[in-house]
């Protein structure tokens, strides 16, 4: 119930509608719908129109900026909200719905990232090196889900996204695990179609209809802070952070 209702508020605000959508990519650019519709966080903001996309415009050092930051579609609409000081030293943000309701939570330990609704652990992000590379790798839970006191392996968590691609610049793209065609549901990049280029300090996130568009937005600012802003190189005797990763002079 509370997915459809986010659904219609958000064609009602004008969010989904083809002006805020990928009409500029090129057909070799644009992402593909997933196999299995994926809604780790909840559907409130997933599209079901099989061609129609979304884009939205990121700032880097979310996590590390202890001001809140509002996330837009292209064409300006609100979507959600990043919330949380000092992340580099609680290990937390918050992401809130354009209604004001507190959706999902961002939470680091050790190395691995979480992300929770309420007490519910629905993600998992692991960064997994080996000699071709880093990359990143989203698994997703299944009920029941498991709390925070759970261990690592509780919920049966599934790999369903790698995340691959030119990490540190911000170029890189999310795949399906496991498909066929290793299909293509999201992407990253520092452009949004046709030459148009976007700030240093920004970069645009792409998603495919039928996709978590809260989950996505969250991994690509965790794929941030770990890459440009080392907030996973730093571990405290708990796991949590030092607070000395991810800090700026």
């Amino acid at each position: 119930a509370e997915g459809g209702g986010g659904v219609k508020e958000a064609q009602a605000r004008g969010m989904g509608t083809v002006e805020s959508c990928c009409g500029k990519r090129r057909p070799e650019e644009a992402c593909s719908m997933p196999s299995r519709p994926l809604s780790a966080l909840g559907n409130q903001y997933v599209t079901f129109q099989p061609e129609q996309q979304e884009m939205f415009i990121i700032k880097h050092k979310v996590w590390v900026n202890s001001t809140s930051f509002e996330v837009t579609d292209i064409a300006g609409n609100p979507w959600f909200r990043i919330e949380g000081k000092d992340a580099q030293w609680t290990g937390q943000k918050k992401l809130v719905l354009n209604t004001g309701v507190h959706h999902a939570t961002i939470e680091r330990k050790g190395r691995s990232w979480h992300l929770y609704v309420g007490s519910e652990r629905r993600a998992t992000i692991d960064r997994e090196t080996s000699n071709g590379g880093t990359r990143f790798v989203v698994r997703v839970h299944v009920p029941p889900f498991p709390n925070r006191e759970a261990h690592e392996s509780a919920g049966n968590p599934e790999a369903r996204l790698i995340v691959t691609g030119d990490l540190a610049n911000m170029d890189y793209s999310f795949a399906e695990a496991g498909s066929r065609d290793n299909r293509r549901i999201a992407r990253v990049d520092r452009s949004f179609g046709e030459g148009l280029t976007l700030g240093p300090e920004n970069f645009s996130v792409q998603v495919a209809s039928a996709v978590d568009v809260a989950l996505i937005i969250l991994v690509s600012i965790i794929i941030d802070a770990c890459v440009n802003d080392g907030a996973d190189a730093d571990t405290g005797p708990e796991g949590g952070d030092t607070g000395r990763a991810g800090m700026t002079s």
